[in-house]
């Protein structure tokens, strides 16, 4: 082979080993950079839950059941039992509440005059959190009169309130991650960036020793606490919080 050719295939040779190497080496730092960055949510959310005095909860890997490590507190005690300040050992029971958080916007629907004649005008009131079980389905209905009602606690002119109209509507994805701190779909119904009213179903509360499956601020995991704890950490970290219940039981 000329010598022309020899140096043009071993050129080629070496190029081919620098791309593979470099798209190699991205690869591997856009991994790690996505892996740290998902990692930083689930810390971010045990720091809240710390700041509140959370305790006996867990961070756990929904394909394979494992437990995140140096996340947690009293971990262990989620998958097993739970030592009480006597030291009396209590069995965690099997009952896993799966939760969805949903982040809504009450909107007022207030009548104007305009040049061209009457208008609606809409107005963002407030927005709020429902939690229900992830096989359960909101019933609008429900939400509505609840949601009505404690706006008008809130307003201190009633006879103005009658005169607009409510309309109940999730919140934009971009907002609802704003306000809670995490990404869409991993949304836990507590510690959120902005207090705002939760509206908790009541059948998750049946039994308050059963354990709630919430989301992490991660895909693929969920945090482990029990629905009492979740309800004590809601009073701390939500502006409000109502339990009614507000869903449509799914059909057996």
């Amino acid at each position: 082979m000329p010598l022309r050719s020899k140096t043009f295939s071993l050129a080629f040779l070496f190029h081919n080993q620098f791309v593979s190497s470099f798209l190699s080496n991205t690869a591997f730092n856009l991994h790690g950079r996505l892996r740290t960055s998902l990692n930083n949510k689930m810390e971010l959310l045990d720091k809240r839950l710390r700041d509140v005095g959370a305790k006996n909860y867990a961070f756990v890997n929904l394909d394979d059941g494992s437990v995140a490590e140096g996340l947690g507190s009293h971990a262990e005690s989620i998958i097993g039992t739970r030592i009480d300040a006597n030291g009396n050992a209590t069995t965690i029971p099997n009952t896993i509440e799966h939760i969805k958080t949903l982040i809504w916007e009450a909107v007022l629907l207030v009548p104007c005059q305009s040049g061209s004649g009457k208008t609606i005008e809409e107005i963002i009131d407030h927005y709020f959190v429902t939690a229900l079980r992830v096989e359960d389905r909101v019933d609008l209905t429900k939400l509505y009169e609840l949601v009505r009602q404690h706006t008008l606690e809130a307003t201190p002119d009633e006879l103005s309130m009658q005169s607009k109209r409510l309309m109940l509507r999730l919140a934009e994805r971009e907002m609802a991650e704003s306000l809670a701190g995490f990404k869409s779909g991993t949304i836990p119904p507590i510690c959120h960036t902005t207090s705002i009213p939760l509206y908790i179903d009541d059948v998750i509360t049946t039994d308050e020793m059963a354990l709630g499956s919430l989301g992490s601020g991660t895909e693929g995991y969920d945090v482990y606490i029990s629905v009492k704890d979740m309800l004590e950490i809601a009073k701390s970290t939500s502006l409000a919080v109502h339990v009614h219940a507000l869903s449509q039981r799914k059909r057996s």
